[in-house]
């Protein structure tokens, strides 16, 4: 429970919560680790938990018909993967696959649920954050439809820089470097013409470098 306890104060809707509040959530948990590459539920499946990241990083995943996957979401350290189906008891919304190894928080549906009802306000956060959280997916899904793959390619790698990064300076987000594979997925495309695209965005552009195992995007007031 400890380490579970100690990612608490970055899940949204505990970090301005007492410590009494937080171990109080903690005691919902059974913590486990995760391989790379393994599923912690298949989309459509009912939902039995939802799950605390505590480190490591986890994809939320829709197939299409032709094989093809597309990420609605990258879940890190604090974030809380399976949220939607934990809250309303349908089934999952996705599948969600372990991207590296992984430390995570199992909290059984029905023990957050009666914790969420002792909680009522704490509802309301929970809400609005949901509403970003589609506001952000229907974003994607509209750039998905509209943009060309380079377009694409390019939103995806400084939001990529600014979810996971650091700032360096004013306007420089630093960030460790995604895989190819990352990004085919985040802009539903194939690897092979993701790498063309960003090998071009890197000729064109000066805003984006990536020097070893690193991503720079300087925004320069314009995203």
């Amino acid at each position: 429970m400890h380490d579970l306890l100690e990612v608490l104060p970055r899940v949204f809707f505990l970090h301005d919560q007492d410590d009494a509040t937080r171990r109080s959530f903690a005691e919902l948990g059974i913590c486990r680790a995760f391989p790379k590459g393994n599923i912690l539920f298949h989309h459509g499946d009912p939902c039995f938990a939802a799950y605390v990241i505590i480190s490591g990083r986890v994809k939320l995943t829709v197939a299409a018909d032709d094989g093809r996957e597309f990420a609605l979401e990258v879940f890190g350290p604090g974030d809380v993967c399976g949220l939607i189906a934990t809250l309303d008891g349908g089934a999952n919304n996705g599948t969600a696959i372990t991207l590296s190894n992984c430390r995570v928080g199992i909290i059984p549906r029905e023990r957050f649920q009666a914790w969420i009802t002792a909680h009522p306000l704490l509802q309301q956060t929970i809400t609005a954050a949901l509403v970003r959280m589609l506001r952000s997916v229907y974003e994607r899904v509209g750039m998905q439809a509209l943009l060309p793959v380079k377009r694409r390619v390019r939103a995806a790698l400084i939001e990529y820089a600014q979810t996971n990064g650091t700032t360096r300076g004013a306007d420089e987000y630093v960030s460790p470097r995604p895989t190819h594979q990352e990004l085919a997925e985040r802009v539903g495309s194939t690897r092979v013409v993701v790498s063309r695209a960003i090998k071009e965005i890197l000729e064109e552009e000066h805003s984006i470098r990536m020097d070893g195992h690193m991503l720079h995007v300087r925004l320069n007031g314009q995203v």
